[in-house]
């Protein structure tokens, strides 16, 4: 997947919203970025995001949450006195079989529009993708969640945003001194049980290896077939 680099010009609309979390490394920071949740949502409050952006091959902001514990130390103040962002992205986030009717998917759905319809989007001109991590650090693994920009929708998995999930927790200490970990989209367990297949089904494993970042996962075959190639194509032999 090649090294962590920062996004093209244009990509980036207000620099000022996301300075560099680091000098070594393309980690741009989004600090206490107020959202209002529509009623609509379950959560009828705002909430304050605190995030981290960097580019993968595509532009992906990253917010993590589940246990309080597991979240960066660089950005525990996101979690504010009252717990508001646990309790928002915490607890119920990454439940069995939350789809995108849940409470969590509607928040899933309103964080992601707001980049890439809504107001938001003057950060993003050409959008982005939103993906929300739940690490583990004593298991060397993570789970998250994905909007895609352009599908402007959760998606079951995208490989350049489990890379950035991946470097993004390396970065910031999750898990610790961890170069390899196994990152698994939440969504696709329920697709898993349907198929029969094992709890492992979608996942992949990231790894930094020397200053790139290299993505392993099961390969199957999905179809063989035969495309025609027109006369006007066919080149002498």
């Amino acid at each position: 997947m090649g090294e962590i680099t920062d996004a093209p010009s244009g990509f980036i609309g207000d620099h000022s919203l996301l300075p560099f979390l680091r000098e070594d490394i393309h980690l741009r920071r989004l600090s206490k970025y107020r959202i209002d949740l529509a009623a609509e949502s379950g959560i009828s409050s705002s909430v304050d995001l605190d995030g981290v952006f960097l580019w993968t091959g595509e532009p992906h902001l990253v917010f993590f949450c589940g246990e309080s514990s597991h979240i960066p130390v660089d950005l525990q103040e996101a979690l504010g006195a009252d717990g508001s962002y646990y309790t928002v992205f915490g607890r119920s986030f990454f439940s069995e079989g939350d789809g995108a009717d849940s409470i969590s998917g509607r928040i899933l759905e309103m964080v992601g529009r707001h980049f890439n319809e809504e107001d938001g989007k003057f950060l993003f001109p050409d959008g982005v993708n939103v993906n929300f991590v739940d690490v583990r650090p004593e298991k060397e693994s993570a789970r998250y969640r994905v909007y895609e920009r352009g599908l402007n929708r959760e998606t079951l998995a995208c490989g350049t945003g489990a890379t950035a999930v991946g470097a993004a927790a390396h970065y910031l200490g999750l898990p610790t001194n961890c170069t390899r970990f196994l990152i698994t989209p939440s969504q696709v367990r329920a697709v898993a049980e349907r198929v029969g297949r094992e709890d492992s089904f979608g996942s992949l494993i990231v790894e930094k290896v020397g200053g790139e970042w290299v993505l392993e996962g099961p390969v199957n075959r999905v179809f063989d077939g035969e495309l025609p190639t027109p006369e006007w194509r066919r080149r002498p032999r």
